[in-house]
């Protein structure tokens, strides 16, 4: 319904509303108008008497026109008997009552035997009644005539439920019809006013609007709908807002139901009439509604009741959750849970689902579960394996359901199909260690695979570390340097990420799958004679020796003796156990101070075509070396600790040189070599005695190196040169080898 045409439906429920209540328990009925209609007032007539209609009245016809009752000239031989009469009738509905009556008269009688005029009585058999407006009989008085359609007249009829108007002979021996002034009574221009208080009966019958429950959209009412004097207008109200008038009065109606002011009970019952109105007019919730007529006479009766409204549909579910998350599972039957929106009117008592295949969203399901308040989709089964998406959205009890309230889908994923795999791939004679296998899923994909060996014939299995590779192969390499050689069998396992495995344990021909080690070459770091040879010409003759090396350059056969504060090269060669020189192979180094636990990388080396490499060692402590060959495909890892080392030095000074017996000199001195101990250490403090060095004081450095130690002389004879030098042991805690300062000359005479 448009704006416009509900405003003015209101406007004229409201109009009604004042008419009613201005003029409410009255109606008028028109008769003999200049319409010329009469439905109003029925005739009766004794012999030699007339009643009829004639309408419109005509003024200078009024003996023959309008509603009339006369006597006819010369009837009954010139005179009628007692109560001999004709009348109009107008009767009012039962349980109305005749409140007053307008009218424009014509009238006259021959003989005043004759009463002419307004009658009305009460009751349903017909009486003589109350004269109300007239001339009664008086047979004293000679008859006459009025003028033509005087008036108007107005009767108050008191409450009557009959009037007529008419003649009557009231004379014992008869009333004259010989004369030249007739006898009738005629009206025209009638209007007579009904009184009627009771109201309309409304029996409801059928309609959405009067089921219980809830109701929304666009919904219809038919009731029955009586009254005595008919029903005039019917409508619906809801929340006090008036809907579907109509008016019985208005042209377009049948005529059957068409309220006629023409007659004395305008309108009639109307036995199935419907109202409709759109629900969502109002607001969600309980709602007044009514059920409204008013009769021919503006009495008003409602038939009332509460329904119950909604017409929105439930937002969409919040919090959608699969029990045990999204993930792959092997099992058909899934637990989806959520939360029911707030401020819901009507109950939510459905929940239906979308159930449709990931990628392809004209593969679908839908189904529906019943449940005050469903709030959870239990054992949701989904068609096959695969990967699926549900979308829920709900319905209420007033039936609202929106497919755009639906839910953001949630992931249903099935797969019950174990992975597959034809089996190990023949070994690959670039890369001898590399076990792999083609593996697939169809549903979930593959998460993960291990290969494992064991010794042939029993043992413990060990889990090789194994990756996916992008083709779609599992790929392990056995670690040859860990196991000892023999033959191993190989399995594999492979699961999918729904907990599916397949085991495999032969290769794309159905052999078992075995390895035996070793698959690579062994490696070995080993020396070549350092030595060079060295010519000169004597005496007109070539001579050639072998000179050994620079003390700076050692082989891989002894540890690399370095002078204090030195640098040096190792060399070495890299060759297989054949003998076969391993060439552009990468030789890492590192190093370690002899009281230190960590490793530190020094620049690697590569062999060239000999196999043969250095490593340059840089001056200072003593420190082990770690040289290691990776090892490739199809060479095995090489490795060899050597030592460097290097002697400590210091100083020593004294204070003089020259002294007598008795006399003190103090010898003092200091570690070069770095790092010290944080707590310094001892050095010995030697003098060269009877062919021998010999030990006379042990004194300890500070935390810089440095020591002092005085020494008084007490036994010497003439005149002595002594030798004296610090010797410094080998410390746990200082990384050096054992070493000695320079010696000092001391004279002593006695």
């Amino acid at each position: 319904m448009s704006r416009a045409r509900a405003a003015a439906l209101v406007a004229a429920v409201l109009s009604l509303a004042l008419t009613a209540s201005a003029n409410a328990g009255t109606y008028t009925v028109h008769a003999c108008g200049s319409d010329g209609v009469n439905r109003a007032f029925w005739a009766f007539a004794n012999p030699g008497l007339s009643a009829f209609a004639s309408c419109p009245g005509v003024d200078h016809q009024g003996e023959g026109t309008g509603l009339v009752a006369r006597a006819e000239r010369n009837a009954g031989g010139g005179r009628l008997g007692l109560h001999a009469s004709a009348w109009q009738i107008f009767e009012a509905p039962p349980g109305a009552s005749l409140q007053s009556m307008s009218f424009r008269v014509s009238g006259g009688r021959a003989s005043g035997c004759w009463a002419i005029g307004v009658w009305g009585w009460s009751g349903g058999a017909f009486h003589p009644g109350d004269h109300l407006w007239g001339y009664g009989a008086d047979c004293n008085v000679f008859g006459g005539g009025w003028a033509y359609f005087a008036g108007p007249v107005h009767l108050d009829l008191g409450g009557r439920q009959n009037v007529r108007l008419g003649v009557r002979c009231d004379a014992g021996g008869g009333c004259p019809t010989n004369t030249s002034v007739g006898t009738w009574t005629s009206l025209k221009d009638v209007a007579v006013t009904v009184r009627d208080d009771s109201p309309p009966s409304i029996t409801p019958k059928s309609g959405a609007l009067l089921h219980g429950g809830w109701h929304r959209g666009r919904e219809t009412a038919w009731a029955g709908y009586g009254d005595n004097v008919g029903i005039r207008h019917i409508y619906g109200e809801l929340e006090g807002s008036a809907f579907s008038f109509q008016d019985f009065a208005a042209p377009g109606w049948p005529p059957h139901i068409t309220c006629d002011y023409a007659r004395p009970r305008p309108c009639a019952d109307i036995s199935d009439g419907g109202v409709d109105v759109n629900t969502a007019t109002v607001p969600d919730g309980a709602r007044r509604l009514r059920l409204v007529a008013v009769d021919a006479a503006g009495n008003v009766g409602a038939h009332e009741r509460t329904i119950h409204v909604d017409n929105h549909a439930p937002p969409a579910p919040r919090a959608v959750r699969v029990e045990g998350g999204d993930g792959w599972r092997r099992s058909n039957g899934f637990d989806v849970a959520w939360e029911n929106p707030p401020g819901q009117v009507a109950p939510i008592v459905r929940a239906l689902w979308r159930l449709c295949r990931a990628g392809a969203p004209a593969d679908c399901r839908t189904g529906a579960r019943d449940a005050r308040e469903v709030s959870a989709l239990p054992a949701l089964r989904v068609p096959e394996s695969g990967d699926w998406t549900l979308a829920v959205r709900l319905q209420d009890e007033a039936g609202n359901v929106d497919a755009a309230h639906a839910a953001d889908p949630v992931r249903l994923r099935l797969d019950d199909v174990a992975p597959e795999t034809p089996g190990f791939d023949a070994p690959d004679p670039a890369d001898p260690r590399r076990l792999a296998l083609a593996v697939a899923d169809r549903h979930s994909g593959v998460a993960a695979a291990s290969i494992e060996l064991r010794p042939r014939g029993g043992g413990d299995w060990r889990a090789l570390r194994t990756g996916l590779e992008p083709d779609g192969r599992a790929v392990a390499h056995v670690p040859d340097t860990e196991l000892p050689d023999g033959a191993y069998e190989v399995r594999a396992t492979v699961r999918d990420h729904a907990g599916n495995e397949t085991g495999a344990a032969t290769d794309r021909t159905g052999r078992s799958m075995t390895i035996v080690l070793p698959v690579r070459q062994v490696t070995r770091f080993t020396a070549r004679h350092d030595a060079a040879r060295r010519c000169r010409t004597v005496r007109r003759r070539r001579v050639c020796r072998l000179v050994l090396s620079a003390p700076e350059v050692a082989t891989l056969r002894e540890p690399l003796r370095l002078p204090f504060r030195r640098a040096a090269t190792l060399t070495g060669v890299l060759e297989t156990w054949q003998g076969r020189p391993v060439a552009g192979a990468p030789v890492a180094v590192h190093e370690r101070l002899r009281t230190r636990p960590d490793w530190q990388a020094l620049a690697p080396a590569t062999t060239d075509a000999a196999g043969r490499f250095t490593v340059a060692v840089g001056a200072g402590a003593s420190r082990f070396l770690r040289l290691a060959y990776p090892g490739d495909a199809l060479l095995l890892p090489a490795a060899l600790d050597a030592r460097a080392l290097v002697a400590a030095a210091g100083t020593l000074r004294a204070s003089r040189r020259r002294a007598r017996n008795g006399g003190r000199i103090v010898f003092s001195g200091r570690l070069t070599g770095r790092p010290l101990p944080p707590g310094g250490r001892t050095v010995d403090l030697q003098a060269h005695y009877r062919g021998a060095w010999r030990t006379f004081a042990t004194p300890r450095t500070d935390a810089r190196g440095r020591w002092r130690h005085p020494y008084r002389f007490g036994a010497t004879r003439g005149r002595v040169v002594y030798r004296f030098r610090a010797a410094i042991k080998r410390d746990a805690a200082y990384p050096y080898e054992p070493g000695v300062t320079p010696t000092v000359r001391v004279t002593v005479t006695g």
